[in-house]
């Protein structure tokens, strides 16, 4: 009963700690209308450098590359205040032990490691899908427009920054329709392994069909995932080549196209993070209500002074639901009070808690059993 009553209270601290959280984000967002008038008069300002400016539209494209790969390290920037749900609670494991635990997760918990933040990351690329529309959709437009109609830039440049910006805008949307982070992404594969299987029993036909869909669906996914993610740099080194050719580079253009930009960025992101935390946050408070709390309550009530306590199995299934969802945290930054992003990150507390390790692992992961039938 004792150790009942201890996770009990665990989870009630979690669970206050989400609803915080919910509660925030489901706030109006104080001055939106004045961030979306600065934003569209940066975006006049950005089209009027790319028209006016020698090189202007390759230096916007330069920029918007620059800015895709690296304006995560941004984030690591102390500029956050701090609010109930998101400040740093005490860290449950001592860091005498990271050591061990970490050669525990090198040897036996890599699978687990690696789908945590793989999650985690993939959650952070849904918050700037508006951001990215916008930034590639304006070097989509003018790409064609300088290419095809007044022959200003190679056609071979044209092809990369196109193909590139669909990718990159394209691979946003992937992520919001089948959101892979919110059941585990390493289940996925498991997920169409269950779907053929399912096929097959339903006749030869129905199994070829299944089979060319998921080759499909894995072939556009792979394209879309190499282009958007780890090609960007091949545009970039061919925007700078034609650049270092063509001369006209203007530091100070590029200075001023940069943070222009980025706060562009920085405010389309912001304004699609709330939704997203808010609809995920929800999610997860339900979550611990209904799989983890109230059937620990019903264990607790039978297992009162005649009553019988769960067994071992039991109390790790409950555990196991708390645990899909804790081991997640909300992080929030912002720009001193401005722009709040919300986003995802692995909860370290347990990620070094072998008993946490343990209960995943055997159970194939965060997403597991239940994270296969998508």
């Amino acid at each position: 009963m004792e150790e009942l009553n201890a996770f009990r209270q665990e989870i009630k601290e979690r669970v206050d700690m989400e609803e915080a959280v919910l509660a925030k984000v489901t706030l109006p967002r104080k001055g939106r209308m004045i961030g979306y008038a600065i934003a569209i008069i940066l975006l006049i300002v950005c089209v009027v450098l790319i028209v006016n400016r020698p090189n202007g539209f390759l230096i916007w494209v330069l920029c918007s590359y620059v800015l895709v790969c690296f304006a995560w390290l941004l984030l690591f920037l102390p500029t956050s205040r701090k609010e109930p749900g998101f400040t740093k609670k005490k860290r449950a494991y001592k860091k005498m032990h990271l050591k061990s635990s970490i050669k525990t997760i090198a040897k036996r918990r890599k699978r687990l490691f690696a789908e945590v933040w793989i999650d985690s990351f993939l959650y952070g690329n849904v918050m700037p899908t508006i951001a990215v529309g916008v930034i590639f959709g304006i070097s989509i437009v003018f790409a064609i427009y300088y290419g095809l109609v007044e022959d200003k830039i190679p056609l071979d440049l044209v092809i990369v920054i196109v193909v590139q910006g669909i990718a990159l805008i394209l691979l946003r949307v992937i992520l919001i329709v089948f959101r892979p982070y919110a059941r585990g992404t390493l289940a996925v594969p498991g997920a169409f392994k269950g779907k053929l299987t399912s096929a097959r029993r339903r006749g030869r036909m129905a199994f070829v069909i299944g089979t060319m869909v998921v080759f499909i669906a894995i072939l556009v996914t792979g394209f879309v995932l190499i282009m958007g993610m780890l090609l960007p740099g091949t545009g970039l080194d061919k925007v700078r080549e034609f650049l270092t050719a063509n001369g006209n580079a203007n530091l100070y253009t590029i200075i001023i196209m940069f943070f222009v930009m980025y706060v562009i960025f920085r405010h389309f992101q912001s304004i699609m993070s709330q939704p997203l935390a808010r609809d995920l946050s929800s999610s997860r408070v339900k979550r611990l209500k209904e799989e983890a709390l109230q059937p620990l309550d019903q264990a607790i009530g039978k297992a009162g002074p005649q009553g019988i306590p769960p067994s071992k199995k039991e109390f790790d299934l409950l555990r196991l639901s708390y645990y899909r969802v804790a081991i997640y945290k909300f992080v929030k930054h912002d720009w001193f009070g401005l722009a709040p992003l919300y986003f995802i990150a692995p909860d370290m507390r347990y990620m070094f808690d072998d008993r946490v390790l343990e209960l995943l692992t055997t159970a194939e992961g965060i997403g597991g059993v239940a994270g296969r039938s998508i």
